[in-house]
Parts: structure tokens; C-alpha cells; sequence
């Protein structure tokens, strides 16, 4: 698995990536054979999917091992400019975004690190507000919506919004 990898990442193949992370599983069966086949491209599929994950990782951030934390400078401005407390986020003022953000130069640990914990994106306050008059007095259904974050701003902005999610995300978060 390891030379394969290694081998796939090296030459950037993607049809090999695709493969390793989506093999052909083997014929159904009830024999012990069968049942060991079967676990052993299951093991294969995970290693490989934790593997390139760690290695995404690692590209991004440039930390191959060890913990990955903003410093205190950088994790108190990049608190106080995105979230409420703890990781509540807060849509931002752009005002601020646009003096605060370039003073961040660990930029590149933000999404890794809200990532592991569900969040995916930042909403700016005039994106909300832009929302909410296209919205109009009309309601609305937030399709995909995940922790809701974006129905929260609108319902804020007094939009009658409703949020769906399946939850499929749910066990990929820490």
C-alpha cells in the first residue's frame, strides 16, 4: 500500500488516487475467504484514505507531524475576528476582515483546523445582508445546510428560513 501510494502521489495520478481510494470489491460470498478479501480492501481503502488525508494536510500547512496550533497572537486576532466564543462563528464585518486579516500570518492553519471540527466556510456580514433582501419577505429552505450557521445569520436579519441537512458529514468531525 505504501510503495503504491507513494508511487500514485509522486507521479500525481489521479486515476490511481481514485483507485486506491475506490478499489473493486471482491465477489460477494459467505466463505472465510471471501470474508478475508473483503476486510483486507476494506484496510487497504482506509489506509489510503488516511494516508492522503495526512498527506493534504501536511501540503496545506506544511507540518508533516506534531500538533498544528495558531500561536497566541495569531489564534486570539483570527477568535476575535470570526467567532462569537469558543468556535461560534460570527458573520464578519469586512471593515475589520480587511484591516485584521493581513495581520494573521498563519493563514494557511485556518481551514485545516475548523475543518476537523465541521466548519467549512466564513460568511461576511454584507454577504448575509446581500442574502436577505434577495430573500425578500419571503421564506426560504436551506438545502445542505450543515450546522446551520447561514440559517442562523439569516433568521438574524429576520429572514423565516428553515435548514435541512442529512448529517452524512457528521462522523468526519472531532
Amino acid at each position: 500500500m505504501e510503495q503504491e501510494l507513494q508511487a500514485a502521489l509522486s507521479q500525481r495520478d489521479s486515476a490511481r488516487l481514485h483507485h486506491l481510494l475506490h478499489p473493486a470489491m471482491p465477489p460477494g460470498g459467505n466463505s472465510r475467504h471471501a470474508r478475508r478479501e473483503l476486510v483486507r480492501v476494506a484496510v487497504r481503502q482506509r489506509m489510503a484514505a488516511l494516508t492522503i488525508e495526512h498527506y493534504g494536510m501536511a501540503a496545506v500547512t506544511g507540518k508533516a507531524s506534531g500538533t498544528m496550533r495558531f500561536n497566541l497572537f495569531n489564534g486570539w486576532l483570527a477568535q476575535r475576528l470570526l467567532f462569537r466564543r469558543d468556535l461560534e462563528r460570527k458573520a464578519v464585518p469586512l471593515l475589520w476582515f480587511r484591516l485584521l486579516w493581513p495581520l494573521v500570518w498563519q493563514k494557511r492553519l485556518l481551514m485545516p483546523l475548523v475543518t476537523r471540527k465541521g466548519i467549512y466556510c466564513f460568511y461576511s456580514d454584507a454577504f448575509v445582508r446581500r442574502v436577505a433582501e434577495i430573500i425578500g419577505e419571503r421564506s426560504c429552505l436551506e438545502i445542505a445546510a450543515g450546522d446551520g450557521t447561514l440559517s442562523r445569520f439569516l433568521r438574524q436579519e429576520g429572514i423565516q428560513v428553515r435548514a435541512t441537512d442529512n448529517y452524512s458529514w457528521h462522523d468526519r468531525i472531532s
